[in-house]
């Protein structure tokens, strides 16, 4: 029997109303609905409703009502227990699916769980199970797509230095360019690391030990042991320089099956093969400060030197760990800078680079500058397109973060081709004024790549723009745009959302849409209201 005012004006009269306020932990009750409507479902809701069984357990149980399709029904469930947790959530409906070109009531659904669980200081287990019935349903009916679904299971144990882990895999694919039966298992990987202490001026080596299998229901499959043995000895000299000699041996054998060799040009149905390969290296870096009344200044000068021989990969084994790679200043002055081990970045090379760093002491704004490069002997041919280190001289790579006050932040991460300047790679982010009043624009920009082995990837030029804006002491606004420019000016999403809020009561109102270019999940809009009231 009370009215809700807003600046003393009465407004609207509840009867009886059971609301949530910070002096209750846990209650249940409905959520906050949402409504969204497109040409494949309709007008949409989903009406959550929060059911609590403990301190540590959970639900929510998420009816969707759609006016064009059949309702669907969305459970979660979470649980914290002393040492794990458990997160899972299913989902499920009866829908038209098109099989063989003729749409059929099907049963449609989904299922996510995922745990970890700290069994002792030393032990870790964890594990994930995401699978779909078919590939457009999560994104058809707005519960979360992704490209490809991921389940495994790890067990891994960690003592001091040493850490031994097993692992399997298995993946689901939703794109439709690619060959589902294709779609790679592990089962099992088996890695392990031995090691010393790390310590300056004496020796410190490291044994890393790898053993996969992977299976296809379609395609090649392997099962091979890899070994990597490296001994170091570091110096740190008075003057603040380090210095560190290297030696490493990679060795690898395989057995592989159903494999399409591209050198002699046929299948090869069962065969054992093995590579061995030894690298030497060269560390060395010098920073030098300087330090004024208002700044500190670094400068440090890094060099890395890699001898190895050319025949370091071999294309008579196939390549499923490192098929697609983009050089960055992050990755440069990595002995090896490929995702795995069936290749191996081979030859040698020097990379040189420098690095800045210049910090305001009153404010402690940091401005930070990276630049490096790379050169070596021999260009290696069976790296991709626009990798970025597929010839003599490697790309100009850079990293800048520039911060010279509260309402400026610049930040850049580039890759500039050697041979014509042009931009190969550019992800850059601006933020200009305070948290509450500002604009920001993201933008990403990366060439096509494409080699003998590796993953085809398109070209990439994307923009996110926005702004947050304080309109008063109780009303504020945003709104953000993400669109491709590619080809054409191609929208991904809109988003905008006002919101009002004082010591007592509290609104917002949120439009979303979103571009799908999918015809089970056509463009759609999004739309959220909350209502909120402060006791």
């Amino acid at each position: 029997d009370s009215f809700l005012e807003f600046h003393g004006t009465p407004v609207f009269y509840f009867p009886y109303l059971s609301h949530t306020s910070p002096l209750v932990k846990r209650k249940s009750g409905f959520l906050a609905p949402k409504y969204f409507a497109n040409s494949y479902l309709g007008s949409s809701i989903d009406i959550p409703y929060y059911i609590p069984i403990n301190d540590y357990e959970d639900y929510t149980l998420v009816p969707k009502f759609n006016t064009d399709k059949n309702p669907t029904v969305f459970l979660e469930h979470r649980k914290n227990m002393r040492n794990s947790k458990i997160e899972s959530e299913v989902s499920g409906t009866i829908s038209d699916l098109n099989v063989n070109q003729k749409k059929k009531e099907k049963i449609r659904g989904h299922i996510k769980t995922s745990g970890t669980f700290n069994i002792n200081k030393n032990l870790f287990a964890d594990f994930q199970l995401h699978r779909v019935t078919d590939s457009n349903y999560l994104q058809a009916f707005r519960y979360g797509y992704e490209d490809t679904l991921k389940s495994n299971l790890r067990l891994m144990n960690f003592n001091q230095n040493n850490f031994l882990g097993i692992e399997f895999h298995s993946f689901q694919e939703l794109r439709k360019n690619i060959n589902k039966k294709a779609t790679p298992r592990i089962s099992p990987r088996i890695i392990s690391r031995i090691g010393s202490d790390i310590t300056f001026n004496s020796f410190n080596w490291e044994t890393n030990i790898e053993y996969l299998t992977l299976t296809r229901d379609k395609g090649n499959d392997l099962s091979k042991i890899y070994v990597l043995q490296n001994f170091e000895k570091p110096f740190l000299f008075n003057d603040g320089s380090r210095l560190k000699f290297g030696g490493h041996l990679s060795a690898g054998f395989y057995k592989v099956d159903n494999y399409d060799d591209p050198i002699m040009g046929f299948q090869k149905t069962s065969f054992f093969r093995g590579k061995f390969y030894p690298q030497i290296t060269v560390n060395y870096s010098k920073p030098m400060y300087k330090i004024n009344k208002r700044s500190k200044q670094i400068i440090e000068p890094k060099f890395l030197i890699v001898g190895g021989s050319n025949d370091g990969n071999d294309l008579h084994l196939p390549n499923e760990d490192s098929r697609s790679y983009d050089l960055d200043f992050i990755d440069l002055f990595e002995r090896n800078r490929l995702s795995g081990n069936d290749r191996l970045d081979n030859g040698t090379r020097i990379d040189y680079g420098l690095n800045y760093v210049n910090q305001n002491l009153k404010y402690g704004f940091i401005t930070n500058i990276s630049l490096g490069h790379s050169y070596r002997i021999k260009k290696d041919v069976y790296q991709p397109k626009n990798s970025g280190f597929n010839r003599k001289l490697s790309n100009l790579l850079g990293v800048v973060k520039i911060r010279p006050t509260d309402n400026l932040n610049f930040r850049s991460r580039i890759s500039i081709d050697s041979k014509d300047f042009s931009f190969t790679q550019a992800i850059t982010d601006i933020s200009l004024g305070e948290r509450k009043n500002r604009v920001f624009l993201s933008h990403l920009l990366s060439k096509s790549q494409e080699g003998i082995e590796a993953t085809t990837l398109s070209k990439r030029n994307q923009i996110n723009v926005g702004f947050e804006n304080r309109l008063s002491k109780y009303w504020s606004f945003e709104g953000r745009s993400n669109f491709n420019l590619t080809n054409e000016i191609k929208f991904l999403n809109w988003d905008a959302k006002i919101k009002y809020q004082d010591e007592c009561f509290g609104l917002s109102f949120s439009w979303n849409r979103q571009y799908t270019y999918n015809s089970e999940s056509p463009t759609s809009n999004n739309f959220l209201f909350l209502f909120s009231l402060n006791k």
